[in-house]
């Protein structure tokens, strides 16, 4: 949660030839590729705005950015400044109140900033996933022969698609999992780079100890599908029959999946 306080000592950006100039300042605010925008203050150097901004984060190594424009009715707007805010500075839950310095001299910006836990955005896992994780216990003799994955959703996804009326990139992302060549993979959700799928694929497995499982996220278009990133289980650790829930980091740091 982000409560947009206000700003102070703001830069001139839009100069007149007589008397004093001034700036019609406003706020993106971007986390975990989810985007925001504050009201635009008209004329105003030390601008109030009062704005309350909520964002889904769930990775620490991600930040909050704060890019503070000025609105202009002709032509593309002016940057002022910017500053970003890492999520692992928040991460005791408590509410803090900050006055964060905007690069280019820009001036300064004061914040409340909180991470918290939502019950909003706690993804619950499928019936079945609970089911099969607890009936595991009366065939504790017999072999292992079956993998049970459950790609629950993505975050910080890379954007490959254009859109004809502008704005950020998205992807229409699915999960592919194979395991020795045997390969499932789960629907596409359209135009996010924060899909949620909680979808569950079963694949047949013998000797988890020498399998690994290779887990890779693609963009679904109408031609050829994109590769948006991929992480390698090692299945060895997972032969006592006990499910885990694992955010991990796909490859080149394009985004995490949980």
């Amino acid at each position: 949660t982000v409560v947009l306080m206000k700003a102070s000592s703001l830069k001139i950006m839009d100069r007149k030839l007589f008397g004093a100039g001034s700036s019609d300042p406003y706020v993106r605010l971007a986390c975990e590729g989810d985007l925001a925008k504050s009201t635009t203050k008209q004329k105003d150097l030390e601008p109030t705005w009062e704005e309350v901004f909520t964002f889904a984060a769930f990775d620490e190594r991600a930040s909050l950015s704060l890019q503070m424009y000025d609105h202009d009715d002709i032509g593309s707007d002016d940057f002022m400044g910017s500053v970003d805010v890492p999520l692992a500075s928040l991460r005791d839950k408590k509410l803090v109140r900050r006055s964060l310095q905007l690069s280019n001299d820009a001036g300064e910006i004061d914040v409340f900033l909180c991470w918290r836990t939502s019950p909003h955005n706690v993804a619950k896992l499928p019936n079945e996933v609970h089911e099969l994780v607890q009936g595991q216990e009366k065939y504790k003799s017999q072999a292992l022969n079956e993998l049970i994955v459950c790609p629950i959703r993505a975050t910080r996804l890379i954007g490959v698609d254009s859109h004809l009326g502008g704005g950020p990139k998205t992807s229409d992302p699915y999960v592919v999992c194979d395991v020795d060549g045997l390969r499932m993979k789960t629907s596409h959700k359209q135009k996010t780079c924060r899909p949620e799928w909680l979808e569950v694929l079963k694949l047949p497995v013998d000797g988890y100890s020498r399998a690994s499982l290779s887990v890779e996220v693609w963009d679904h278009n109408l031609g050829k599908d994109v590769f948006l990133g991929k992480c390698t289980v090692d299945l060895a650790k997972y032969e006592d029959r006990k499910g885990r829930r694992r955010w991990r980091t796909l490859t080149d740091e394009r985004g995490m999946l949980d």
